[in-house]
């Protein structure tokens, strides 16, 4: 059997997933965590899971070693074939420590300015990036929490109760002799 091929990746917190699943070895705990995490929109999580290693034979199984800082990165990549990054750099030091084994960079994000493009070119290295899908999720979600409280900021008024139409005091008079208009939506107002 042909040597597994060597994944080095970012300890990020999405990132993880190709840990959980391409490595064999991944902890039973952290693909628990996942299986939770994903419970509401995959419920059979380790079956959308067999089905991913279905479709990625040519490198599932591998061995997936995730780092959390830049010396960690230098330390795993030798031997490397993938390097996952998010906010870490790869460079010449990287690329060589790495060596020919080396084929794909993929960046968790779209800008690349950690990643010295030249130097993977010059390396016959691939540069990948990826859309942040679950930041852009999260922000909406954010967005629309901040909308549905803003709609609550009358603590006075009940859920579900309409706002009261206020009406003028009674002291107010209004002309007797008023003049109606059309406007744009074709309602008539009243021209005082």
């Amino acid at each position: 059997m042909a040597s597994r091929l060597k994944f080095v990746v970012e300890n990020d917190s999405f990132l993880r997933l190709i840990q959980v699943v391409l490595d064999p070895s991944a902890p039973e705990e952290r693909i628990r965590a996942f299986a939770h995490f994903c419970k509401h929109d995959t419920p059979d999580f380790k079956g959308w899971c067999d089905a991913i290693r279905a479709q990625a034979q040519n490198i599932y199984p591998s061995d997936v070693h995730l780092v959390d800082n830049q010396a960690e990165l230098l330390a795993h990549a030798a031997g490397a074939s993938v390097i996952v990054v998010e906010e870490l750099t790869v460079g010449e030091q990287e690329l060589a420590t790495a060596g020919s084994s080396l084929k794909f960079v993929q960046k968790y994000g779209f800008t690349t300015r950690n990643i010295d493009s030249l130097a993977c070119e010059a390396a016959g290295v691939k540069v990948l990036t990826i859309r942040r899908r679950a930041n852009i999720s999260t922000a909406e979600q954010g967005l629309t929490l901040m909308l549905g409280l803003a709609r609550q900021l009358n603590p006075e008024r009940k859920p579900h109760q309409p706002r009261a139409i206020e009406k003028p005091p009674a002291t107010v008079r209004r002309p007797t002799t008023a003049r109606t208009r059309r406007t744009v939506t074709g309602r008539g107002s009243r021209e005082w």
